[in-house]
């Protein structure tokens, strides 16, 4: 397994692997109706855009010995300058297929983030997830703590987001 910079030609692989944890990570949560209309097309220029239009924009791959993409995430600057604007970086998203989870690929994955970040002189973060995703225990079992709560609405039904923050990354069980 292998951790790397995302290139822009993996674009269409992160997408699959996106959606393909979307409906598994939510379902139950989020709407069957709204999993099932995902759209690769929408999402593939929303990735692109991601990757392409702000230097300090991260997105790392999980490779497995095919050279297949298994998992990614992303982070950047912290985008929610009300509820935690004392953490300047941000795990906005990460995702591994569910055949490999639980194998120590999020942690590397964090770790490269942690990396990154610490190269941005980012030195703390926090990231956002929803309170039904059984999978807000990795980021306690890392060293995060619950910072902040908001609710959002994703398909037509309101959800709750909790947000997990450290305030040294040297702290990161990682």
């Amino acid at each position: 397994m292998k951790i790397r910079k995302a290139k822009i030609s993996d674009i269409e692989q992160i997408v699959q692997v996106h959606i393909a944890c979307w409906k598994t990570t939510y379902k139950g949560i989020i709407p069957d109706e709204f999993l099932e209309n995902l759209s690769a097309d929408k999402s593939i220029k929303n990735w692109k855009n991601f990757y392409s239009n702000s230097p300090n924009n991260i997105l790392l791959v999980a490779e497995n010995e095919n050279s297949q993409i298994i998992g990614f995430c992303s982070g950047g600057l912290n985008r929610d300058k009300e509820k935690t604007a004392r953490f300047h970086g941000e795990l906005m998203a990460i995702y591994i297929l569910e055949d490999y989870q639980k194998q120590g690929i999020g942690k590397k994955l964090v770790k490269a983030l942690v990396q990154a970040l610490r190269e941005k002189n980012i030195n703390n973060m926090v990231a956002w997830v929803l309170e039904e995703n059984n999978s807000k225990i990795f980021y306690e079992k890392i060293g995060c703590e619950f910072v902040a709560k908001k609710t959002l609405e994703i398909g037509g039904k309101e959800l709750t987001v909790i947000a997990y923050g450290i305030d040294n990354l040297d702290d990161l069980r990682i």
